[in-house]
């Protein structure tokens, strides 16, 4: 039975409708080649992610879990997929374009892990953009509080485990 070992959520503000999660030492090699499946890619020890295209930041959580956890949530927008994340450095890292300095994430030790990506609320840019078509003026006091009520409501789950193969 998979227990969670520990968790952590960020507020990232994605760069150019991305975010990239890596578990190498740096985060200078995060090229990717890999094709896209359900709005993620994977090769070698980079992950991204690719949130619905809002300029808004988004909700990560990341979990770390003994073994496979169970999966199945109703609530899901896009099928959840699944992928080898190479993690020499025994953390991820996630690229956040408003820090100067990544958020990191403690795993168990350094190998090779699972990661399956979920993705709910992808709807926020179409919730964003019907937002502005109700207001031309960003500062907007009602337009300001439909922004601070999407800030944050996309939400992608990182569920990582490690793995013998």
């Amino acid at each position: 039975m998979a227990s969670l070992l520990a968790s952590h959520d960020w507020l990232v503000q994605p760069w150019y409708s991305q975010v990239t999660i890596t578990g190498a030492d740096s985060l200078a090699d995060r090229n990717l080649t890999a094709e896209p499946r359900s709005s993620s890619a994977c090769e070698g020890t980079t992950l991204a992610i690719f949130p619905s295209g809002s300029d808004l930041r988004i909700h990560l959580r990341a979990e770390s879990w003994t073994a496979e956890p169970l999966t199945g949530d109703p609530r899901l927008d896009t099928d959840a997929v699944t992928w080898t994340l190479q993690v020499p450095a025994g953390q991820i890292t996630v690229s956040d374009f408003e820090s100067a300095a990544p958020c990191a994430f403690e795993l168990p030790g350094p190998g090779r892990y699972q990661v399956r990506v979920n993705a709910f609320h992808t709807d926020t840019r179409k919730l964003y953009d019907d937002a502005l078509t109700r207001s031309s003026d960003f500062d907007d006091p009602v337009f300001q509080n439909e922004v601070a009520m999407l800030t944050g409501r996309e939400l992608w789950l990182l569920r990582l485990w490690p793995t013998d193969g």
